[in-house]
């Protein structure tokens, strides 16, 4: 008896049809319980073909969502450059459409971030300027 595909139900339950009605004349009544069987396997039979029609319908909806994320992420490129150029990239209004403009640095940011140049001794820390007691 096999244990775990639907093919291999399949499988066991068409030679068991086939088997039964070979020898439908050594096993009488048998026909109740074979037309039930027979019913059933072609219930698997449509649901396996519905499922293989399902999947191919599924790989084309991928593909198609696919191609209209490309192509909407293109719109939105073309449609945020129009926005940019429209106000300018300086212009604080790109934050409503969810851009951030171009600003300038202030000194302060420039001056921490700054690092020492080869052959520069590096800047003493906080804690190396304060005297410590001892």
């Amino acid at each position: 008896m096999p244990k775990s595909s639907l093919a291999d139900f399949m499988s066991d339950w068409e030679t068991l049809l086939k088997n039964v009605t070979d020898t439908a004349t050594e096993l009488p009544d048998m026909n109740v319980y074979k037309t039930a069987l027979e019913q059933l396997a072609e219930r698997a039979r449509d649901g396996i073909a519905l499922a293989h029609s399902r999947r191919g319908f599924k790989q084309q909806e991928t593909l198609e969502r696919r191609s209209v994320m490309v192509e909407g992420k293109d719109a939105a490129a073309k449609l945020r450059s129009a926005i940019k150029a429209h106000f300018g990239p300086r212009s604080e209004r790109l934050i409503q459409y969810g851009m951030t403009p171009i600003r300038k640095r202030s000194r302060k940011a420039d001056s921490k971030n700054k690092k020492p140049k080869p052959g520069e001794p590096a800047p003493a820390s906080p804690s190396e300027t304060t005297p410590q007691e001892s």
